[in-house]
């Protein structure tokens, strides 16, 4: 045996290497529109090293300070990532399948950050083993074609047929994307113009894993490049090699340094990444006990998450299937990539008409397989990818064995060096076996007798994941019946396996959060009480019963009807709303009361429009989406608005067909309480909504019940993967300049920061005032704040109520000290307003600094702090300087300046010469520590909808 050290342990038995030193470098010109000096490909050299989380937090820096991605047009963009798709389809297509390389010489395995490979900072390194030989790679040179093959086991005929030109395929559809991620202009209520911007997420940390390390990058890498973001991404420290041979890549094709950078490494640079508080969105593939823990942690610094993790797919065969391409296809659904699939389709259902067939001809198929060295050409089934997982598997046999299965073929170790296990058949399979219940990623297939379709429905549908299925069978109405009962985000017909780079790609329940693939994946949510309301939801939203089978448009009269209640009883919830939350009754009934009604008729009109997509995809495939609803909706609101923040939570859910268990504040729950009424009288059937008022514990019921699938406003539970939506604080600055209507600046000021007795999210309370009209500007936002009518809220005459409760009211009082305290100019109020209730005055300070504590906290209460500033660039960098995005505005009548602000600041919502407009029509959420996710809108109705992709195998596909 050759020692590591031997140089000609790497060398090729019949070609030179790729990379030899004799072979001349081939010269990429320089792109005339992108400038720049000729390009060259990268040596090869040094250890595979292993990164520390240093290195990850060393490196965020480097992205922030470096090129960002809005120096470049999104043209430039996808100009480049065609770029890198060229240089891949030169190396790695051939109309003919070449010998692969069987000792593919390997490339640099360092950190690639800032366009340039460079040593982790603890210099230690970690071995890759190959799977077929059990022995380490250990002498690290540059490789090309066969290092997947190589590293991880996989067959080499699959990877250069399939995983190659399907990671090609989706960056050549993302970098189509690049300059068609399009906004929209909204009709919207009032004399306001309205439009969406689709901005960068920031600085993404993408983890990808083993089995599909290539194409994993591409999934990830490609639509975030295309979306303008920078990215860290650690791949899989069992399959490394083909990962870094892409950085080379990245670098050729001449992205800017620090937008892609490669650490690879174990499990601490992922929770590196995951932890840190400047990367901003985490996409991760991989386990489902990993993804829980990513979850967890990310909502702590409240990232962007897309989970796409295991899975227990089914595969149904109905009694008019073909059975020996039925038989192909379940064959290929278990066994393809050595089972190591997320979406392995390891439970095949088959009817008991045709069970006895059915197994023969998979016994057969089995037998006919050719296991051996994935570099053979004629070899279908290669080594499990680790030691760690050829265990795994052969502990999932033998639990199979004890519990009571039947092994008809395999269930052995092969005798010979490497990870191989024998191509595996269970029977007698039933459904609380463990084989049956558990993800085995390995080459297990558990072959299960049913009956009827409602049967199987149930028994597919039994599992905690939800990530793929498929059907073989002719019966339109069966397969129908099956594909809209399977809680699967996928669904194949009479195909399996079948992922375009056109069709987004993700599962249900804890199978992950989010799709990858098309449009979705560039745009990327007393406990004895909380437990019977549950359970009445679910029992709501069970197969066929009266909300599932009710007509969308029906859901959407109900909405209305409901609507029409409210209008009728309007002077009764605007008194309501006043006794419990004490703001203005004047507001209550001509703005609360309103939207709210507004928010319902909105999406009543939506009930029957939430369409899906076809999809031409590549193939002889028909592809549809349909938008399917999440399930039991848990739904905790705030205080400041109940009944608007009521109202915009269940009116998209009802919409979209789920249900709802709501906890409206202890402080105000009873405008929800008696919307609980109007819901009965309006005709939704029992277990629809459900409101349960109550304190902290019932809404930890909510986000840890795991019956509940979505969840609104409350973070993450502690073991359940929700959708989640959470709209919560702000610092909102306002952005005054000196071309502006002075006049309509400061009323605009006055009414972002005190309206609803400042207790907004998004109240303008920083205001960013221009040099030249500073002083006027305080003189007159004095004037405008003495002259505010604070007092009884019942009384037509008063702008400002009391503060919901005392310990609001001694927290104001308390900002309000630290602000004189640490130096602040106090202009106007800073005391308390009689001793009766809980009013504040009207407060301003001036002469404010950034690190000031009132200017920095979420104060939730009447006081404005006015800013100086010089120039825009200035004042654009110390509004983001700041936890939350949630809104800004700007007052101006410049419209270059305009254009400028808008587009630097990090906020979900700009007003432009307004303040606080909301609308049912036009989305609303935060960036960073403001949120995660939209409501209101168009986009509001994703955050309810679960998206299920259904392939169908046609004959021929014609335009």
């Amino acid at each position: 045996m050759r020692m590591p050290n031997d140089p000609t342990h790497l060398q090729h038995e019949r070609k030179p290497p790729l990379c030899q030193n004799k072979r001349r470098k081939r010269k990429l010109e320089p792109d005339k529109n992108m400038g720049g000096t000729p390009l060259r490909e990268g040596t090869v050299c040094a250890l595979l090293r292993q990164a520390e989380s240093g290195a990850v937090v060393a490196l965020i820096s480097t992205i922030t300070e470096g090129v960002l991605p809005e120096a470049r047009s999104q043209s430039r963009t996808m100009h480049m990532l065609r770029r890198s798709t060229r240089e891949l389809s030169r190396r790695y297509f051939s109309s003919q399948l070449p010998e692969p390389q069987r000792t593919p010489k390997i490339p640099k395995t360092q950190l690639f950050i800032n366009n340039e490979w460079v040593d982790s900072l603890s210099g230690e390194t970690f071995k890759t083993v190959n799977p077929t030989t059990s022995e380490v790679i250990a002498e690290v040179q540059k490789g090309g074609k066969s290092l997947e093959a190589l590293e991880c086991g996989k067959v080499y005929s699959a990877t250069l047929k399939g995983d190659l030109p399907w990671a090609v395929r989706n960056l050549r559809y993302f970098g189509g994307y690049a300059d068609k991620n399009n906004g929209i202009t909204a009709a919207i209520d009032g004399n306001f113009v309205t439009y969406t911007r689709h901005e960068p997420v920031g600085i993404c940390g993408l983890i990808t894993a083993w089995n599909f390390s290539i194409l994993m990058v591409s999934w990830k890498l490609a639509p975030a490049l295309a979306a303008g973001c920078t990215m860290v991404l650690k791949p899989s420290q069992h399959t490394s090699l083909a990962a870094l041979h892409v950085a080379e890549l990245v670098k050729e094709a001449g992205f800017p340094p620090g937008v892609v950078n490669f650490v690879p490494g174990f499990g601490d640079v992922g929770s590196a990444m995951v932890n840190h508080p400047e990367v901003d969105k985490i996409s991760f593939t991989g386990s489902t006990e990993v993804g829980k823990q990513i979850f967890k942690n990310g909502a702590d610094n409240m990232k962007r998450l897309t989970l796409e993790l295991g899975g227990k797919s089914p595969n149904i065969i109905l009694p008019d299937a073909d059975i020996d391409n039925a038989v192909e296809h379940a064959h290929y659904a278990a066994f393809h990539n050595m089972g190591q699939c997320c979406c392995a389709g390891s439970r095949t259902f088959v009817h008991e008409s045709i069970y006895e067939e059915f197994l023969e001809k998979s016994k057969a198929r089995i037998k006919s397989k050719r296991v051996g060295d994935p570099f053979d050409l004629n070899v279908e089934h290669g080594p499990q990818a680790t030691k760690e997982q050829l265990d795994t598997v052969m502990k999932m046999i033998e639990s199979g064995k004890k519990e009571g299965a039947n092994i008809e073929v395999g269930g052995n170790r092969i005798d010979r060096p490497g990870f191989f296990v024998e191509p595996t058949l269970f029977t007698n399979v039933k459904d609380d076996m463990t084989i049956a219940k558990e993800e085995i990623f390995g080459p297990v297939q558990q072959i299960i007798s049913y009956k009827t379709i409602d049967e199987v429905i149930e028994r597919a549908n039994n599992t905690e994941y939800g990530l793929a299925s498929s059907i073989y069978g002719q019966n339109l109405d069966h397969i129908n019946t099956i594909m809209q009962g399977l809680r699967a985000g996928s669904v194949w017909v009479n195909c399996y396996f079948i992922i375009t780079p056109q069709t987004p790609f993700g599962g249900y329940k804890m199978s992950g959060l989010g799709r990858e693939g098309g449009p979705y994946g560039i745009e990327a949510f007393t406990e004895n009480d909380i437990n019977i309301a549950v359970e009445a939801a679910n029992k709501a939203f069970e197969l066929g019963s009266e909300w599932r089978t009710m007509d969308a448009s029906k859901r959407g009269l109900l909405l209305h009807r409901l609507a029409d209640l409210m209008e009728r009883d309007q002077l009764y919830l605007s008194s309501l709303e006043t006794l419990d939350n004490g703001k203005p009754f004047s507001m209550s009934y001509n703005v609360d009361v309103p939207m709210s009604i507004s928010v319902i008729r909105y999406y009543a009109g939506w009930a029957d429009k939430n369409h899906g997509k076809t999809i031409p995809t590549d193939g002889n495939f028909l592809c549809f989406t349909r938008h399917e609803p999440v399930g039991v909706c848990g739904q905790i609101i705030p205080w400041n608005f109940p009944l608007a923040m009521c109202t915009w939570k269940i009116a998209p859910a009802l919409a979209t067909g789920n249900t709802v268990v709501l906890k409206p504040a202890e402080q105000t729950p009873l405008t929800a309480l008696y919307v609980a009424e109007l819901i009965k009288e309006a005709g939704f059937p029992p277990g629809v909504v459900n409101i349960v008022p109550g304190f902290g514990d019932a809404g930890a019921a909510i986000v840890e019940h795991p019956d509940v699938g979505k969840l609104v406003q409350q973070g993450a539970g502690k073991s359940n993967l929700k959708r989640v939506t959470l709209e919560l604080g702000g610092k909102s600055p306002n952005i005054i300049l000196d071309d502006c209507d002075l006049d309509l600046a400061v009323e605009g000021a006055h009414f972002g920061t005190f309206f609803n007795m400042g207790q907004c999210c998004c109240a303008g309370t920083r205001v960013y005032v221009q040099e030249g009209i500073y002083e006027k500007f305080v003189e007159k936002s004095k004037q405008r704040a003495q002259k505010r009518v604070v007092g009884n809220p019942f009384k037509v005459e008063t702008e400002q109520g009391p503060q919901i409760d005392e310990e609001q009211l001694n927290k104001i009082l308390g900002y309000i000290q630290t602000g004189q305290k640490e130096g602040a100019n106090l202009v106007t109020g800073g005391s308390r307003v009689g001793n009766a209730g809980y009013f504040v005055a009207p407060t301003i300070f001036s002469e404010v600094t950034d690190d000031m504590t009132i200017a920095r906290e979420e104060i939730f209460g009447p006081v404005q702090q006015i800013l100086k500033f010089k120039s825009l660039d200035e004042v654009i960098h110390r509004a983001n300087d700041s936890n939350y995005g949630l809104a800004g505005a700007v007052f101006s009548n410049n419209i270059n300046n305009i254009n400028t602000i808008i587009q630097g600041l990090r906020a979900g919502t700009v007003w432009v010469n307004t303040y606080n407009t909301i609308t049912a029509q036009a989305p609303f959420g935060g960036y960073k520590m403001s949120g995660s996710g939209r409501e209101l809108g168009e986009y509001g109705l994703s955050a309810y909808t679960e998206v299920k992709t259904t392939f169908i195998a046609v004959p021929e596909k014609n335009s």
